[in-house]
């Protein structure tokens, strides 16, 4: 199944919501290029909504990776939320679970959304 992306902003805040697989090819790309064109609209304050996600391998997650590193590049951060039983599962396999310093994840889109804002 090709990965959809739905796109929603909350104030400043855009979520991505991620269905399907992310997958090395059309579906990295996908994600790759929404990426590119949010950092390029200055849209830096990213959710990755991640329950959705069925199929996830090691490009998918090095696009994540890669799509932290160009958002904190632009003055920006980018979080998980939400991860569905396969992406929590290939993210704790592979200790990314435990490194909030190159993965930031929360249980829900709220948790996040709050994280990438000032403290009131």
């Amino acid at each position: 199944m090709p990965l959809k992306l739905q796109e929603r902003q909350d104030g400043d805040v855009t979520v991505l919501e991620l269905d399907g697989a992310l997958i090395m090819g059309a579906e990295v790309d996908a994600l790759r290029e929404r990426i590119r064109a949010l950092l390029k609209a200055h849209k830096v304050k990213i959710v990755l909504h991640l329950e959705k996600v069925n199929r996830l391998d090691s490009i998918g997650v090095g696009t994540m990776m890669d799509a932290v590193k160009r958002t904190r590049a632009a003055g920006g951060d980018l979080r998980l939320a939400q991860l569905s039983k396969t992406a929590a599962d290939v993210l704790r396999l592979l200790t990314l679970t435990q490194r909030p310093d190159l993965l930031a994840i929360f249980p829900d889109e709220q948790a996040a959304i709050a994280s990438l804002r000032p403290p009131a």
